[in-house]
């Protein structure tokens, strides 16, 4: 990620994400809900998801950053329906279609 001289990337949450960050170079300043932090060349901070953070560039070149992601993914268990056993009609297709709402609402 490169953020150019007065740049920013503005406050949001990082929702189901988790972030790190490493800075490459440049000057930043970080913050996340109401805490700041002044950063260099070789710093790192992480984000954890449900968090608003945001990134400021304060230096007078441009800010560069490594960055990496991860999502929470359900881990929700899922119902075979390509068995041969299941061929009972669309009750049980209702049923199951119901099922996996309740699973998605849950996750």
């Amino acid at each position: 990620m490169v953020i150019p001289p007065g740049g920013e990337k503005p406050k949001k949450s990082s929702d189901d994400n988790t972030f790190i960050f490493c800075i490459m170079e440049g000057t930043i300043i970080f913050s996340i809900q109401e805490d700041k932090f002044l950063l260099t060349a070789g710093g790192m901070f992480m984000v954890p998801r449900g968090n608003r953070y945001g990134l400021e560039n304060v230096g007078q070149n441009e800010a560069r950053l490594f960055y990496s992601q991860a999502r929470r993914v359900c881990d929700c268990q899922c119902t075979d329906t390509t068995s041969s056993e299941s061929s009972s009609g669309s009750g049980e297709l209702e049923s199951l279609e119901e099922e996996m709402e309740e699973m998605a609402v849950e996750c």
